[in-house]
C-alpha cells in the first residue's frame, strides 16, 4: 500500500502538477484533500475485506477479539502507511 502512495506522490511532483494548480487558485488543502481521499476509501475498504475474510477463516485471533477493534486496527495501520508515504514523498527531490 506504501509504493503506489509513494510513486504517485514522486511522479506528482515531477510533473509539476500541484505548482500548476496553485497557479490557478486551488488551496493547497484541497489537493492534499482530493490525494488522501481515495487511499483512506481503498483502506477502509481493504481492512473491511480482510477482517471479513479472517473471520470467515474462523483464525483464532478473530474469533477471540471484537470485529471492530480489529477493523480498526488495520483500518489505522493502513493510515499510518499512508501518512508515511506522504512524508518519505515530502522529502524526495528530483
Amino acid at each position: 500500500m506504501l509504493k503506489p502512495a509513494l510513486f504517485c506522490q514522486v511522479a506528482e511532483k515531477e510533473s509539476g502538477v500541484r505548482s500548476a494548480l496553485s497557479t490557478m487558485g486551488m488551496l493547497s488543502s484541497a489537493h492534499w484533500l482530493s490525494v488522501a481521499l481515495p487511499e483512506l476509501i481503498l483502506g477502509a475498504i481493504h481492512a473491511c475485506l480482510m477482517t471479513a475474510m479472517a473471520r470467515a477463516m474462523q483464525f483464532q485471533m478473530v474469533i477471540v477479539n471484537d470485529f471492530i477493534l480489529l477493523l480498526l486496527l488495520i483500518f489505522l495501520a493502513n493510515t499510518a502507511l499512508v501518512a508515511m508515504g506522504f512524508a518519505i514523498s515530502a522529502c524526495i527531490q528530483k
